[in-house]
């Protein structure tokens, strides 16, 4: 069906205006990309980040929990000893976690803490030994939301909430198998644990290295998936 056959005939000025610029389109990681986000949708979801010693974390909701925080294993002041039998309080940290603008005052256990990919999961602490530290921890976890986890398969643009609270846009590769790159990412100390979200509010991975290049801040930064949470905490990659 041509123009004429619908009644319907385009200016040959506008046609000749479409088609004006013939020279090539920049590859699509080198064109400007505006986030479909607003700054009001992503700050709904920043009491969900929190501290975890001298660094970050972020509650999570999954198939089956929903006030766990996901950390970097190196935000931990030591390691959880490698034995499903522990005693509770061998796996259990006291004045660990607390808001982003206070000082750790809030008690959780440790069930899953991985040195090599740097992933830590946190719970609230035992409820019958710890009955006045459960109460204190469920009451700041209920008071906040949680992120869904989400896999990451090829590059996209996502979003870090930087050490003065605002987010701020960035981009990540997929890296290799465990590990994200972070490409033009500002990260500072105490952004480790911090959650690295795409552009439906889901935690797809977390900060976990900060690179100096000659004493200079490198343009590629790193952090790790979270698909990759192995069995023990399985449930985690169970909520997208």
């Amino acid at each position: 069906m041509n123009d004429d056959d619908c009644g319907l005939r385009v200016p040959a000025l506008l046609l000749g205006m479409a088609h004006t610029d013939r020279s090539p389109r920049p590859p699509a990681h080198q064109r400007p990309r505006k986030s479909p986000l607003r700054d009001v949708q992503l700050d709904e979801i920043t009491d969900s980040v929190v501290r975890v010693g001298d660094g970050r974390g972020f509650f999570v909701k999954t198939l089956t929990h929903e006030h766990w925080v996901v950390t970097a294993a190196h935000c931990l002041p030591h390691l959880p000893p490698a034995h499903s039998f522990a005693y509770t309080q061998d796996r259990t940290y006291a004045d660990l976690l607390g808001a982003l603008d206070e000082p750790p005052h809030l008690w959780c256990a440790c069930p899953f803490a991985d040195p090599i990919a740097d992933l830590a999961v946190l719970h609230e602490p035992d409820g019958q030994a710890l009955i006045d530290e459960w109460d204190q921890y469920t009451t700041f976890a209920e008071a906040r939301p949680s992120l869904q986890i989400a896999p990451l398969t090829r590059a996209a643009a996502v979003f870090l909430l930087s050490r003065g609270g605002k987010w701020e846009e960035s981009r990540v590769e997929s890296g290799s198998a465990r590990c994200l790159t972070l490409v033009d990412a500002h990260v500072v100390g105490g952004m480790s644990g911090s959650p690295i979200i795409d552009q439906r509010r889901r935690a797809v991975g977390l900060v976990s290295v900060g690179t100096l290049l000659n004493g200079v801040e490198s343009r590629t930064q790193y952090g790790q998936r979270l698909s990759s949470t192995p069995c023990r905490c399985g449930s985690l990659r169970n909520s997208y």
